[in-house]
């Protein structure tokens, strides 16, 4: 089981480093957030599909070993399906050998991603809480699944995704993530007043809205400092953060589970994050985000150019029209 567990770690992991490093290599810096948000938004369908299919499969089959043979094994298949697609995809990339290939920790020092780490090991918190425990909260409450937690979940992150891939550059990354925390404190609070399977549809909106708005924007300042030929380790270090919150959180909140419940632990969640929300809105209050200000000059340029073309209308004034009646 821990092999398992390490292995599938480690595929999650490499899919995720590679998948976005190559993303952000084919477009321009300002656009980065943008191509992440739009990239991350296919998971979310395989969310909904995943969580409908473990709560037939639990429906239709004993409580056996069967059971899991049937969730796994599908699982396990639908996963070699996807690697031939993506082998038949790539088959014709070439790769480029890297000769320099500094170790991650010096890398980590010179290029330091800032306060948007502890943000990080928030949604690794976050996802501890919502991927391990939430299932052992319904099953306490004598719900038959979890197919409509994950469900909302993964359809408002969708839709968020997709309304908002260009939001960075109004409103700077930094304000989305402190929206985005605040979400997940709504979220996480409105867990605790759960009895019936629908009442799981609201706190799973407000966690969906989060982890829209903070995946992408943690990922791309976080990577922002990497220069390009580092970036590919720059994203493994900084979803290695995001690890890190499940690693050290995951045990902790199962002990206050074990000691005082599952209630106490969705409000220790939310006030973490609270907490977090607080101070990262306090330490880049003062921060420019450099999406928003390419944004801004770019509108800029725009406009001097529409002025530009305007004022060289109005002084060269009206073209006469060509005599046409012989006229000296």
């Amino acid at each position: 089981m821990y092999g398992g567990r390490t292995l599938f770690a480690f595929g999650l992991g490499g899919m995720f480093a590679c998948s976005m490093t190559h993303i952000q290599n084919q477009v321009p810096p300002e656009r980065r957030t943008e191509m992440i948000a739009t990239l991350g938004s296919s998971g979310f369908l395989g969310m909904i599909l995943g969580s409908q299919l473990g709560d037939v499969v639990l429906q239709f089959t004993p409580d056996s070993l069967l059971r899991h043979s049937v969730l796994l094994g599908t699982s396990s298949v639908m996963a070699g399906v996807y690697l031939v697609i993506v082998a038949m995809i790539t088959r014709h990339e070439r790769m480029e050998l890297q000769r320099d290939s500094p170790a991650a920790w010096p890398l980590l020092k010179r290029y330091w991603p800032g306060w948007v780490v502890i943000v990080g090991i928030m949604i690794g918190m976050a996802f501890a809480c919502s991927t391990v425990f939430i299932a052992r909260y319904a099953t306490t409450l004598g719900l038959k699944g979890v197919g409509t937690y994950f469900t909302a979940y993964a359809v408002s992150a969708f839709i968020v995704r997709l309304l908002t891939r260009h939001t960075s550059k109004v409103y700077g990354r930094h304000r989305m993530i402190v929206l985005g925390m605040i979400g997940h404190v709504i979220g996480y609070t409105g867990l605790c007043f759960v009895t019936a399977e629908w009442q799981f549809i609201l706190p799973a909106i407000c966690s969906g809205f989060a982890h829209a708005l903070l995946f992408p924007c943690v990922v791309s300042l976080g990577t922002e400092h990497f220069p390009k030929q580092y970036r590919g380790t720059g994203t493994t270090l900084v979803l290695c953060f995001i690890d890190i919150g499940g690693v050290v959180f995951a045990p902790l909140l199962g002990a206050i589970i074990d000691q005082f419940g599952f209630r106490p632990m969705f409000l220790t969640t939310a006030g973490a994050a609270l907490g977090t929300t607080v101070l990262y809105a306090w330490m880049t209050a003062r921060t420019t985000d450099p999406e928003m200000l390419h944004q801004r000059k770019s509108h800029k340029n725009k406009c001097d150019s529409a002025a530009d073309v305007e004022t060289e209308s109005l002084a060269t004034g009206p073209v006469p029209e060509t005599c046409k009646s012989g006229c000296a």
